[in-house]
This record gives C-alpha cells, sequence and structure tokens, in this order.
C-alpha cells in the first residue's frame, strides 16, 4: 500500500471491508509475525520489509550466514590468498559470489588450503652492510689447489691484456695457434727488410715466402727480377722498427727505398697465416690493357693477360712487337715513374707500389720519334698526289663541287690546287695520336691549310673562280701493318 493510501480518511478504510491492509493484520504491540513476510531469492539478502509503527520494537533480524559477503572475496588490485575463517565448519552449500571479470579470483579447494592462519606475504629482506648467507647453503669450503692456480692464471691473462693488448696473449700460444710473426723468429719490420732484401739479390724464390700466393707466377723469376736490377737497382733499404699498426694476427709496417731514382715510401702490412707470416701487399697489380694488341712483353716475358700482371716492386722494360711504339702520358704521376734513357725513351718504368701501378692507368701508346716523323712523311706524300689533281673530288677530300653554286659547274681539268705554307709547317709539325680502341691506328686532326681556284661555267659561259680554302679529310696510318699506308676517313 502506497503512502498516499495511508493519509486517506478513516471512513473511506471503514467503508472497504473486503479489503484489509497490511497495517491492520498484525502491526499491534501484542501481535507481530514470526516469519519474513517474503522469501529472499538465492543469493540475495531477505527484504527488510516496511517499517513497524511507532512504538513497536523492531526485530531482530540477521541474514544467514552464508549470504554474507566474503571480506577476502573484494576486488583488490592484489588479491591475497584466500583462505576461509577458523570458525567456518558449516557444511552448508555457499552462495557463489562472481566478482567482475578484470578481478576475477580462482576458486580455492577447501582441501588444499591449511586450516591454520594464513602466512605473511614474502617480503625480501632489506640491503645491508653485512650480506647474510641463507641458512640452507653448505658450509664454506676451503678452494683446492687447481682452483686457485686457475684464479691466478686468469688474472695474469687480464693484466696482460690491460698491459700489453692482444699482442702479449698471441706470444703465449704462438707455438699452438700460429698468431704471432715469429714463423722465421723475425719481427715484422725484420719481415719487410729481409724481403726487400731477397728483391735486391734477386733471389725470387725467397721473395716469395715472404708474400700470398698468386695466381700468376710468370714474372715471378730470377730472370726478371735480374733485369730489374740491372735496370733500376733496388737500393736504401730502410724499414722502421716499430710497427705503425700491430694486433694478434696482423701488423703495418712502414718502409722505404729507391728504384734506380724513384724514391719509394710506402706501407707494408703482414698478416699471421697458418702458413707462417706473409706480406699481404708485397706483390704488385699492374693492368697493360691499353696495349693489347702492340704484343707487349715485360722484361722479355710477354703476359698471358695484359689487363693482370703480377709483379714484384721494380723496374720493367717495355717491348712491343712493332718498334714503332712507345709509352706516353700526360699525368705527372705517371711521368715520374720513366727511368729516363737515351737508348729506348718510353719504354721503362719502375713500380714501387700500388698508388705507382695506378698511375700507370693513365698511359697511353704513343709513336716513337722515328715513327712520327715516319707518318708525317706518309701524310705528306699522300697529300701531295692529291694537291697535284685537278679532277673535282680527291682521295684526300678538297671537294670543290660541294662549295660552288648550281649555276656555277666546275670545270674539269681547271682545278689548282695548293699547299700553303702555313700547311707546310703543320706538316712538319704534325702529331700523331692512337685512334680509341685500335691502339696500333694513328691519326692527326691537325689543321693542314689548302687552297684552289678553278674555272666554272656560269649561264653558258666560262669564268675563273677566286681562291678559296679547301676542306681535308682525316689521315690514319695503321703500323701494325707490314706496309703502313696512309687512308683519308
Amino acid at each position: 500500500m502506497s503512502k498516499g493510501e495511508n493519509q486517506q480518511p478513516q471512513e473511506e478504510a471503514s467503508d472497504q471491508s473486503a479489503d484489509t491492509s497490511l497495517h491492520d493484520l498484525a502491526l499491534s504491540p501484542l501481535e507481530f509475525p514470526t516469519t519474513p513476510l517474503s522469501t529472499a531469492p538465492p543469493g540475495l539478502a531477505p527484504s527488510p520489509g516496511l517499517a513497524p509503527s511507532a512504538g513497536i520494537k523492531p526485530p531482530d533480524l540477521h541474514a544467514p550466514p552464508a549470504q554474507e559477503p566474503q571480506e577476502s572475496l573484494k576486488p583488490q588490485l592484489q588479491p591475497e590468498p584466500f583462505v576461509p575463517p577458523e570458525s567456518f565448519t558449516s557444511s552448508e552449500p555457499q552462495f557463489e559470489v562472481t566478482p567482475e571479470p578484470a578481478t576475477a579470483l580462482p576458486a580455492v579447494p577447501e582441501t588444499l588450503v591449511p586450516a591454520a592462519a594464513p602466512a605473511a606475504p614474502f617480503q625480501p629482506p632489506l640491503p645491508s652492510s653485512q650480506p647474510q648467507l641463507p641458512s640452507f647453503l653448505p658450509p664454506k669450503k676451503r678452494l683446492s689447489g687447481a682452483a686457485f692456480f686457475g684464479i691466478i692464471v686468469a688474472g695474469v691473462i687480464v693484466i696482460l691484456l690491460l698491459v700489453g693488448g692482444g699482442s702479449a696473449i698471441g706470444s703465449m700460444f704462438s707455438a699452438t695457434g700460429g698468431t704471432e710473426f715469429d714463423g722465421s723468429g723475425s719481427t715484422p719490420s725484420e719481415i719487410v727488410e729481409e724481403y726487400l732484401q731477397a728483391l735486391q739479390n734477386g733471389d725470387a724464390d725467397t721473395a716469395r715466402d715472404y708474400v700470398s700466393d698468386s695466381n700468376s707466377d710468370e714474372f715471378l723469376t730470377d730472370e726478371v727480377l735480374e733485369r730489374s736490377q740491372e735496370l733500376a737497382p733496388i737500393s736504401n733499404v730502410s724499414v722502421e722498427t716499430d710497427p705503425v699498426q700491430e694486433s694478434e694476427y696482423n701488423a703495418t709496417v712502414i718502409a722505404s727505398f729507391n728504384l734506380g731514382e724513384l724514391e719509394v715510401t710506402r706501407r707494408f702490412d703482414i698478416m699471421s697465416t697458418s702458413n707462417g707470416p706473409e706480406i699481404a701487399d708485397g706483390l704488385l697489380v699492374l693492368s697493360a690493357a691499353q696495349f693489347e694488341g702492340l704484343g707487349t712483353k715485360l722484361n722479355g716475358v710477354m703476359p698471358e693477360d695484359e689487363s693482370y700482371i703480377t709483379l714484384f716492386p721494380g723496374t720493367y722494360e717495355f717491348e712491343f712487337e712493332r718498334d714503332a711504339f712507345a709509352i706516353g702520358t700526360d699525368s705527372d704521376d705517371a711521368k715520374q715513374l720513366e727511368v729516363l734513357t737515351n737508348e729506348k725513351p718510353g719504354r721503362v718504368f719502375s713500380f714501387g707500389s700500388t698508388a705507382d701501378t695506378s698511375a700507370f692507368f693513365d698511359t697511353k701508346p704513343i709513336l716513337t720519334a722515328a715513327a712520327t716523323q715516319t707518318f708525317r712523311d706518309l701524310v705528306r706524300a699522300s697529300l701531295t698526289e692529291c694537291v697535284a689533281m685537278t679532277t673535282p673530288v680527291t682521295p684526300c677530300g678538297m671537294d670543290v663541287s660541294s662549295i660552288t653554286s648550281r649555276v656555277a659547274v666546275p670545270v674539269d681539268g681547271t682545278i689548282v690546287r695548293t699547299l700553303t705554307q702555313k700547311g707546310e709547317q703543320a706538316l712538319n709539325k704534325l702529331s700523331a695520336t692512337s685512334a680509341y680502341g685500335q691502339p696500333t691506328v694513328f691519326s692527326s686532326s691537325d689543321f693542314i691549310q689548302v687552297e684552289f681556284k678553278m674555272q666554272a661555267d656560269m649561264w653558258g659561259e666560262r669564268t675563273s673562280l677566286g681562291t678559296q680554302a679547301a676542306d681535308l679529310l682525316t689521315p690514319y696510318v695503321d703500323f701494325a701493318a707490314d706496309t703502313p699506308a696512309v687512308t683519308w676517313k
């Protein structure tokens, strides 16, 4: 019954005899219901009902023990293990309370939980100045002699690493690991000095023992070294005692020496191998691909591959199948490699380092002085024949029909060509350059002045034309031919 119904006048309540209100049933101080007016659903507390009238003592109602929520089942950020209270012995079924999924706790079987009070959570001991050993550890034992010796050896190794680096450790294991440069009982500096000494002596076999293996040994012979010493001997060898870099497996040494008049200062890299110490860059690699087709030889030996020639540091004479060729360059670095001789200029070069062989890339085939004069003579002779011709077109060019108008028709036999004084001077100093991709073919792009005059028919009448310049083609001469000749292109 609502609150508004309780406030209706008394006479309305008497008229409704068929209806009995809750207030009229049992709310008197002498008669109070002994059971709840409603039964609570499973898992919920009973309804408190309506408040009693004034003067009536409220009943002492208690929820069944199983209906009270467990304190330990309240959601927590860090839940503690659930343990039933000591006084909990009821065998009645428990109401299951399911918390939110994010804080759900696993059910704990009663058989796994001891009846005693839960133990306090473990907390790690606070650090202290005197660390305490756990009680479960066995008592201390004295170190054995072998263990004590091992500690001493480890300490010695650490000291060697700090003081002497890896080289000190390498010396300890050189007998088994081969990591120290003592295969011949020599220091890195002594190894380089012994190598250069072998080159001085022309001893190729000894020199090869100090360097890494090579795919080609055609130039690593006593004969090649002997010729090298004749052309420009190795002298003034000086090797620095202290390496600029040294580790357990490699070292770098600076050395200087002379190849004739060429002064060489360079580094040598020594590495430790299973075969003993080796000079990694003791050999040089030279490319002479720009002379392919000339029948090139170095110190009397023709290479199998002109683009990859393995050499000892030294001096080498280049010889070609045709005497017309020599080696020229516009590079100052390459020019200083040449050993100037009156007998064979442009034929002898010294190589002491990788920088020298790299500079040699800037060289190219040139004609000897005698061959250059032959080139000039051949061009002059061919041009003289062309100038003497009276036809509109010659093998050397100078086509007059290309420079006359449609109304002026050249008269054959009237064309006169003349080599000017400037043309004569150009022929006397005519330069020759090897053609690209054809090292035996030489040409010249110098300007050779030639003039001409002629008669032509114009509108049915013959007239003389003034002097004009003639255009020449470019002369080419192949010096690989048995009989070199000029071809104009």
